[in-house]
């Protein structure tokens, strides 16, 4: 019997597979504008193969409110032994109306399961607009966007880590496991919520580090410091 694996599906992208669209544009001298972060559909399908594979998922489409349409995705959940569904809705677009309507109401009932919800805590900010191609800096990672009815570019926008794919697991993780999470429970602390709080603090899980960075975790947890940091932002 299998579970879900919703940390999978919610997991960070990597930046490549971000595509940015502009949100506001500004008149000023020089221009800028905001970007809006989002996934292709085809980014969430490979998702979805990678995480719970491609027979254990589906997807159903009905018409929906004034137009719009309707997608249901199915995830096999192998405890329970049966088909669970969410779903989202969206309008038809003004290009491609009926792909469009697909992608995009695909696209939202897979945030429903968490796949690129993340992107939506993203902070928004003002890029410059480069208009010229020629005006491009070598060495600068550019990408296109329409503003208005033309072409331009701006720089890639860099992702917090928060908003970056985990490192994998450390080799060492798999001897040093028990010992350290038994460490922590007779601290009275939880691995998940120690995890949590070094993935805000803009620090690898516990599993992703090696043994001396784990080592420093818990000397540094046993400190009055420490546990008194941990704990405001566990009770915060």
């Amino acid at each position: 019997m299998k579970l879900i694996d919703y940390d999978g599906l919610s997991a960070p992208f990597p930046p490549n597979d971000i595509e940015w669209r502009v949100g506001h544009a500004s008149k000023k001298t020089p221009p800028t504008c905001t970007l809006l972060a989002y996934l292709t559909a085809r980014a969430v399908m490979d998702r979805l193969d990678a995480v719970v594979g491609p027979s254990n998922w589906q997807d159903a489409y009905s018409p929906g409110p004034d137009g719009g349409i309707m997608c249901s995705i199915a995830v096999w959940d192998g405890t329970k032994e049966c088909w669970i569904s969410k779903s989202d809705g969206a309008e038809n677009t003004n290009i491609e109306a009926i792909k469009g309507g697909y992608s995009g109401a695909f696209k939202r009932a897979a945030v429903k399961w968490g796949i690129g919800r993340y992107l939506y805590s993203l902070g928004t900010e003002w890029h410059d607009i480069v208009e010229h191609f020629s005006a491009k800096r070598d060495g600068v990672d550019y990408i296109k966007v329409k503003v208005g009815s033309k072409w331009s570019w701006v720089k890639r926008p860099k992702l917090p880590s928060w908003a970056l794919p985990e490192r994998p697991k450390d080799p060492s993780w798999y001897d040093d496991q028990a010992s350290f999470c038994s460490e922590l429970s007779s601290n009275g602390l939880k691995y998940e919520d120690v995890a949590s709080w070094c993935k805000e603090m803009g620090r690898p899980r516990p599993s992703r580090m090696d043994s001396t960075g784990r080592s420093r975790l818990l000397d540094y947890l046993n400190s009055k410091e420490g546990l008194d940091r941990f704990s405001s932002w566990r009770n915060g």
